[in-house]
């Protein structure tokens, strides 16, 4: 498992902005609706979180290892 990622200041740069414009901004929104029950909240959170951390280290289904 390739983690150099962790040390790198501009992926998590990328993660915060990412993150937030597609994860925590829905669920803040749908948080005033009252349609989403606190587990569905956190498996979002998680989720998107892994999602967006996979996206950014380039890695896909097809491939699985950085193309660069």
């Amino acid at each position: 498992m390739d983690l150099e990622f962790i040390y790198n200041i501009s992926f998590w740069i990328k993660f915060v902005l990412i993150y937030s414009a597609f994860v925590i901004t829905p669920v803040f929104f749908m948080n005033f609706t009252g349609s989403m029950g606190f587990g569905t909240k956190i498996l979002f959170l998680v989720g998107g979180a892994a999602g967006v951390m996979i996206a950014l280290n380039g890695k896909t289904i097809k491939y699985g290892k950085n193309r660069r």
